[in-house]
């Protein structure tokens, strides 16, 4: 109730009730932006300090509003920032930025951002995993029954909109079941890959045929099925940013409307393809030589505390 009355009080406050009614109707909750709700209620609890994520609506709204009351704000900006780029950038948004990597940051202040303005302090949520020993390696093995010389392959399934709500392209809902579908051909032909499809929790699966080199996940943790991968596959799932810093070989599967928010090609932690026809000759290029990505932002990544990090930079700004 207070999620939809707040938006849809600013959206009226702004444009009248009919105006308002048409925006909700055309775009449901993506035209929230009550940023003068916003000012009303931090105006009335005087906060020293706002701290928010990235996210494109009441987030947002709740940073412009202490801007304008003049709080102090810190924004922590989980992944990549190409999608809300046109608010970061803006050096009035928030007064600190966290941001996941030196990547990033370059990016922002590529868009005008003042470098002053923005800390890489890692994501939480994505953590460096140190290489289990090969007894527990082995272990993770046996439950899949992968044999000594085969080269295991982690496709992390995904969801893909038809229309992405962040930059309105379209893209193909069907890649996610053509990606697998190709593994299945590729691997039912080379017994020296076994192919791991694991689903996204919010997907709906879709059927395959299972054999003894292919098979969904068996394990609760993405970790583990990290652990044990020389090659994990993505369209732009966080996973594949936890291989690559995890020192496993990426490999990126473009969609276009969602790739382009993560650019992993462009960090040089992966690799790509922008057609299916061309997943198994890219697999037999990278899948036997050693990873050549170990760029400096994977480098601090690993041994950087993003919690410690934020707090520190929050008590800077109290």
């Amino acid at each position: 109730i207070a999620y939809f009355g707040l938006g849809m009080l600013d959206l009226i406050q702004k444009y009248g009730a009919t105006r308002a009614n048409v925006l909700f109707k055309e775009k449901g909750r993506f035209c929230f932006e009550p940023t003068r709700s916003f000012v009303s209620i931090l105006s009335k609890i005087s906060p020293d300090l706002v701290v928010t994520t990235n996210s494109p609506r009441f987030e947002k709204a709740i940073i412009q509003a202490s801007s304008i009351l003049k709080i102090n704000s810190l924004v922590v900006n989980d992944l990549f920032a190409v999608d809300e780029s046109e608010w970061l950038s803006k050096n009035d948004f928030g007064s600190k930025i966290c941001v996941i990597n030196t990547f990033v940051k370059d990016y922002l202040i590529s868009k005008g951002r003042n470098p002053e303005h923005i800390e890489v302090t890692g994501n939480p949520n994505i953590k460096y995993l140190k290489p289990n020993d090969k007894e527990a390696i082995n272990e993770i093995k046996k439950k899949y029954k992968i044999g000594n010389n085969q080269k295991v392959i982690l496709w992390v399934s995904q969801q893909v909109p038809e229309i992405n709500s962040y930059n309105g392209l379209k893209g193909n809902i069907n890649l996610p079941k053509e990606i697998a579908l190709k593994l299945y051909e590729i691997t039912k032909s080379r017994k020296d890959f076994f192919t791991i499809i694991r689903f996204h929790p919010n997907e709906r699966k879709y059927k395959l045929e299972y054999t003894d080199n292919f098979s969904s996940s068996l394990l609760k943790n993405v970790e583990d099925d990290i652990q044990i991968a020389d090659v994990v596959i993505t369209i732009n799932s966080t996973v594949g940013y936890q291989a690559a810093i995890s020192n496993k070989k990426l490999l990126q599967v473009i969609n276009e409307n969602l790739s382009y928010s993560t650019p992993y090609y462009e960090m040089g932690i992966a690799h790509r393809i922008k057609k299916i026809e061309d997943l198994e000759n890219k697999l037999v290029e990278i899948i036997n030589k050693p990873n050549r990505f170990s760029p400096k932002l994977l480098n601090q990544e690993k041994k950087d505390n993003p919690v410690k990090n934020i707090t520190r930079i929050a008590e800077q700004l109290l």
